[in-house]
């Protein structure tokens, strides 16, 4: 397995980035996607407006201490209603400028709650101009499969050809497509391949709104298809745990994560 595989961090928000990144390298994965989300995970990573160059520096000393490399830095707004558009562009701008310093170049997002033409006239006129910003520090915008609004890859493809930039991708998720619109990602994700530039690997109970995503191999996606389908794809792909607890005792989240790395050791995967 090449080592493009990583992890994303999210399911150690309750512990600290050393215990995350620790476990995650104890698992044996080399590629860690870090998570910023206000107000949340705070001891994973600050908040944009509040991160320092010696926060950075203390993050990448212990990324190499883990033999880590960072491919990816997702905000997380959590259904934030932002209306503050010149605050939400702010911020996100910030989160490009992170991933600068991280030497990542990609961000990744949710996209808020758009459940009205207002909000989603904010939303196009938002991640335009972020991308914009983004595009011009080499940095590549994603916007994950999550929410009611970007719920699958048919959906996000429809969202990102309406926004038509050229730095803005899809971050495909296997197990929220099926959590957030009850669609099977063996079939959806070829909607999304053409504008896909990343993937999390997420296992689900197949069971639409039911908030379980266990060790991968241990749910219903059918991982062979899904890798079958990214033969030649070349974006980050990282492995996603979320549990229905996210409040998990160390212990289980890195026993978890270690049965994934040996589900995904053992697909043989040549990709």
């Amino acid at each position: 397995m090449k080592n493009r595989i990583g992890a994303f961090i999210n399911a150690y928000v309750h512990h600290s980035i050393e215990d995350a990144l620790k476990g995650i390298s104890n698992a044996g994965f080399r590629n860690v996607e870090l998570l910023s989300t206000p107000g949340l995970a705070k001891d994973l990573l600050p908040d944009p407006e509040q991160i320092t160059q010696r926060d950075i520096d203390n993050y990448l000393t212990m990324c190499r201490k883990y033999e880590l490399s960072i491919n990816g830095i997702y905000y997380y707004k959590g259904g934030r209603k932002l209306f503050d558009y010149e605050a939400a562009v702010d911020r996100l701008k910030k989160m490009v400028d992170m991933a600068v310093k991280f030497g990542s170049p990609y961000v990744i997002t949710d996209t808020d709650e758009v459940d009205s033409t207002d909000r989603e006239k904010y939303f196009y006129r938002y991640i335009r101009e972020t991308c914009d910003y983004a595009q011009s520090n080499a940095v590549i915008v994603c916007l994950d499969i999550h929410g009611d609004w970007c719920r699958s890859g048919k959906r996000a493809v429809e969202i990102l050809r309406k926004v038509g930039h050229p730095q803005l991708g899809i971050n495909y998720c296997t197990g929220n497509v099926i959590y957030y619109e009850g669609v099977r990602p063996e079939e959806d994700i070829e909607h999304a391949l053409p504008y896909m530039r990343r993937i999390h690997i997420k296992d689900s109970s197949g069971i639409y709104r039911n908030y379980d995503f266990p060790a991968l191999g241990e749910g219903t996606v059918n991982f062979r298809k899904i890798f079958n389908c990214l033969k030649g794809f070349q974006g980050p792909m990282n492995a996603e745990l979320d549990f229905a607890s996210s409040e998990k005792p160390l212990e289980e989240i890195n026993e978890a994560l270690k049965r994934s790395f040996v589900f995904l050791k053992g697909l043989d995967l040549e990709i």
